[in-house]
Formats: structure tokens, sequence, C-alpha cells
């Protein structure tokens, strides 16, 4: 019996280190995700800006203001 309450909390601090160190540890994958992420919300609105344009809601200064933002900091993305 005791060897099984041993293994037991043994569980818990191992469960207990790898969450905190999941917390700490950034995972390669998840930063790539949430690159990719944000890079589909700057296309997005990069194309909302084209539709507004072609629908003269915006003048082309707005656009290109708009546009340049975006390849900006999609540029500072991919680096």
């Amino acid at each position: 019996m005791r060897q099984f309450a041993l293994n037991g909390n043994a569980q818990i601090v191992k469960k207990l280190l790898l969450d905190n160190y999941k917390k700490f540890v950034k995972n390669p994958f998840d930063e790539k995700k949430l690159i990719a992420q944000e890079m589909d919300k700057l296309n997005a609105r990069l194309s909302v800006a084209r539709n507004k344009l072609l629908s003269e809601i915006i003048d082309d200064e707005e656009y290109l203001e708009i546009k340049n933002e975006c390849k900006k900091r999609i540029e500072s993305l991919e680096e």
C-alpha cells in the first residue's frame, strides 16, 4: 500500500513539473501556428481593404497606407 501511495505522489509531482515546464517553454509548433494565424489576419485585412477600394469606400491613399502596414508586419513575421 505504501508503494502505491508513493507512485501516486510521484505521478502528481511529475504532472506538476510537466505543466510548469510547458508554461515556460514555448513549443516551436505553437509559435509557428500563431505566426500563421497572424499572417492570415493581415492578409484578410488587406483583402477587405482591397474590396473597399474597388467599391470606392476608401481612396487610393488609404488603401496604400493599409497595404504598406500589412506588408511590413507580414515581412517581420516571416523573418
